[in-house]
């Protein structure tokens, strides 16, 4: 055994995040593609047929996407609780500062689409 006691608590707790980071990421991903495939706005160079500035064609009266909006608040969800966690259970690691910056952009980003 390479680890022992609370390192290798340590290692096992953060091997099991970064499974289940995978998972999530490759789910929420397939998820993506699979709302937006055959939609006049996935671009030809991320597999679809379309182009980005199709997106903004009927602005402010797009056609609603089936799931898009099931879609977002998985996304706004899965922000509101890294930013949660990062504030609440990771105030002492070294990186705070900048992963608080990076969830309030992503959370303020994704909100902002949404609406």
């Amino acid at each position: 055994v390479k680890y022992k006691g609370e390192e290798r608590a340590s290692h096992i707790k953060r091997m099991t995040k970064w499974v289940c980071d995978i998972i999530f990421y490759t789910l929420t991903t397939l998820f993506g593609y699979w709302v937006l495939w055959g939609t006049k706005y996935l671009p030809a160079e991320l597999g679809g047929s379309g182009k980005c500035s199709a997106s903004l064609e009927s602005y402010p009266f797009q056609e609603d996407t089936p799931y898009i909006r099931e879609y977002y608040l998985l996304q706004i969800g899965n922000h509101m609780f890294a930013f949660f966690d990062n504030l609440l259970f990771k105030r002492g690691e070294r990186n705070f500062y900048e992963m608080m910056l990076h969830h309030i952009l992503a959370l303020s980003l994704t909100c902002l689409l949404y609406t």
